[in-house]
């Protein structure tokens, strides 16, 4: 198993948020698209090109701050926090 902390960003109107979660791979399986998870996140977004991603109408933005691969003990704390 491979385990991921992603903090996403988030743009709603004049607002900006975070978005933090763990996830975890299995063992030979492809690294954990952060890409491809920020363009569902509301959905199927529409990709402006630059890692960011568009949702209602431009109201809302969304990108990847950070995507890391963590240990298990990181991930099993993690977990309960977030």
């Amino acid at each position: 198993m491979k385990y991921w902390y992603l903090e996403l960003s988030i743009q709603n109107g004049e607002y900006e948020h975070s978005s933090l979660s763990v996830h975890k791979t299995r063992a030979g399986a492809p690294d954990f698209d952060a890409e491809a998870y920020a363009n569902d996140f509301y959905a199927e977004g529409e990709d402006l090109g630059n890692g960011h991603y568009s949702f209602d109408c431009g109201c809302v933005i969304v990108y990847v701050n950070q995507c890391r691969e963590i240990d298990k003990s990181e991930y099993k704390v993690l977990s309960l926090f977030i």
